[in-house]
């Protein structure tokens, strides 16, 4: 993961995770997910279900691309 952090406009705020992935020789791939936003109080557990989604949706587009570019062994 390269990066994680909640981004913030007035009261919304929007979580973001980036990862880099690289198969082998090949040029590194970002990927990067910001969930729909949502407005919350702002406890420590909603920011926690925020980071949560924000690297699911990461890492299901990672095991996408993934599973359209390696051959299965």
């Amino acid at each position: 993961m390269l990066h994680l952090y909640l981004s913030q406009s007035g009261p919304t705020k929007v979580p973001v995770a980036v990862y880099q992935v690289r198969i082998d020789q090949a040029p590194a791939w970002l990927v990067r997910s910001q969930p729909a936003s949502s407005n919350w109080l702002g406890s420590e557990n909603e920011a926690y279900r925020a980071y949560r989604a924000a690297m699911d949706g990461a890492m299901s587009r990672v095991l996408d691309y993934l599973d359209a570019h390696c051959r299965s062994a």
